[in-house]
């Protein structure tokens, strides 16, 4: 067996020494969207990530974490809604993952944000007046009469009951 090399080729230290950077987001989009491709990625993905980036209307290439956030931030003071900025977040984490693991980037601005939590809404419930209403039209005389309509109508209305025992 041969003594190992330890120099490294042209091609190697270019890689090692100096990573890609883009002026524009062009030939960065353009790379992010033939691997989509190559990864096998549905149209519609496609789409979704071209109607993200297209909304954010800035260069995206020469963000850092600290522009990133302040994005986020003028996007909350715009109102939109969290379900929307935690959209385009996952679009940018996507693009700057994409970047990153092809070491076209060196630090991943987007490695330290989160997406913004969303804060769950009470569910209406129905009142006992509307719960005895519903039983009330019901058979009652066997326990399959009462429970087929009622087990119908929930799931013909996506309703759901949560029992509590006093």
């Amino acid at each position: 067996m041969g003594k190992r090399r330890n120099l490294l080729s042209e091609d190697e230290l270019r890689i090692v020494q100096k990573p890609h950077t883009f002026g524009s987001d062009e030939l960065a989009f353009k790379l992010f969207f033939e691997d989509c491709q190559l990864r096998n990625l549905r149209p519609h993905t496609l789409k979704y990530y071209r109607e993200q980036f297209n909304a954010i209307k800035r260069t995206l290439v020469t963000l850092t974490e600290k522009d990133i956030k302040f994005l986020i931030l003028n996007m909350q003071e715009s109102r939109l809604k969290v379900t929307t900025i935690n959209s385009r977040s996952r679009a940018i984490r996507s693009f700057f993952n994409f970047l990153h693991r092809s070491k076209h980037i060196k630090k991943n601005p987007m490695a330290n944000i989160k997406l913004l939590k969303e804060r769950k809404q009470a569910v209406n419930s129905l009142s006992k007046e509307q719960l005895q209403l519903l039983f009330s039209l019901c058979d009652k005389r066997t326990f399959t009469k009462i429970k087929s309509p009622l087990c119908g109508m929930m799931l013909d209305s996506k309703l759901f009951f949560i029992v509590v025992h006093p």
